[in-house]
């Protein structure tokens, strides 16, 4: 999970921490950052004339995976997943759960 200090390094993150607590800006599943602030902040970056590189992933035949072992561990793998992609991210960027089995970063 993002911690205040990771995201305050990004203005638009630091200025929705002064009215906002972390948990609300985060997906609770994944603990990346949720759909609603992720793409609000790539409309930041955008607006501020930022240039980025914006991508997205999706996991190929998750439903395979709700569907054959369950929820539980589909939501376990989702979670290991966007744990270790964020914690590769840290130096470049942010993640976020775009929904389902979709990841934008």
């Amino acid at each position: 999970m993002y911690t205040e200090e990771q995201l305050r390094k990004y203005r638009y993150f630091s200025e929705q921490l002064e009215t906002k607590e972390l948990e609300q800006l985060i997906d609770p599943l994944t603990g990346v950052i949720s759909r609603k602030f992720i793409l609000d902040f790539a409309r930041s970056l955008i607006a501020d004339n930022i240039p980025f590189t914006f991508g997205m992933i999706d996991l190929d035949n998750f439903k395979f995976i709700n569907d054959t072992y369950g929820h539980r561990a589909g939501d376990g793998i989702l979670s290991g997943v966007s744990t270790t992609f964020s914690d590769y991210m840290t130096d470049f960027g942010v993640i976020g759960r775009y929904g389902g089995d979709e990841l934008i970063f």
